[in-house]
């Protein structure tokens, strides 16, 4: 599904994952991604490889906002950026949002 958009090379992604504390958590935040992708892709019906790539690196920003503890509904926040974030949510397991070593809350910075 994102073959078009990631750059890496399969090896390099597995390796990445065989590295992180919690493989199988982030094997399954990468799905996640997958399918948010594919998702926005055909509903907003992208077809430009420019604007793909950019829909893709939003997303990834996305998980690492929501890594870092950020608020999934913020009013504050693109419309893009909630219907992303939302929909992450809807793939995310319930077991790898509750998993510390992947998604925790930087209480330093409030």
């Amino acid at each position: 599904m994102i073959e078009e958009v990631e750059s890496r090379p399969v090896e390099q992604i597995l390796e990445a994952f065989n590295r992180a504390p919690a493989p199988e958590a982030n094997l399954q935040i990468y799905e996640a991604v997958a399918l948010t992708y594919r998702d926005l892709v055909r509903r907003k019906d992208i077809t430009e490889p420019g604007a793909k790539i950019l829909l893709y690196n939003q997303i990834r920003m996305n998980v690492a906002y929501l890594q870092f503890g950020g608020d999934a509904e913020s009013g504050k926040s693109k419309k893009l950026d909630l219907w992303i974030r939302q929909t992450l949510l809807r793939y995310l397991p319930r077991e790898v949002l509750e998993n510390e070593k992947i998604f925790y809350a930087l209480d330093w910075l409030k």
